[in-house]
């Protein structure tokens, strides 16, 4: 699972998505949408195995700039978690508040 806060909408509806890539593969394996709120959670990922997760919102203006994350998912005799790691402390900070796109 994996849950950021929202910026501010600027009074328009905002459209949350994550992205999710194998590492290994390259290539686009899930991709999760959400209006509510931006949490989500990826499910039936294979045990043991490293992802890239691009997150980003949209309204009707347009869409933030991407934020990306790596995460590895645990041994299969480990609880279903996954870890993640920033690629630095500016990307940090913006995975905890969606880029505000009603400016």
């Amino acid at each position: 699972m994996l849950a950021c806060d929202a910026g501010d909408d600027g009074g328009l509806p905002q459209t949350f998505h994550m992205e999710v890539y194998s590492m290994m593969a390259e290539q686009l394996i899930m991709n999760l949408t959400t209006t509510e709120s931006p949490v989500f959670v990826a499910e039936k990922l294979s045990s043991s195995s490293s992802y890239l997760l691009v997150l980003y919102a949209s309204n009707p203006k347009g869409r933030s700039m991407s934020v990306a994350l790596t995460a590895r998912t645990l041994f299969a005799a480990e609880p279903r978690t996954i870890t993640f790691s920033f690629r630095s402390k500016a990307e940090t900070l913006l995975a905890a508040d969606l880029i505000d796109l009603g400016s």
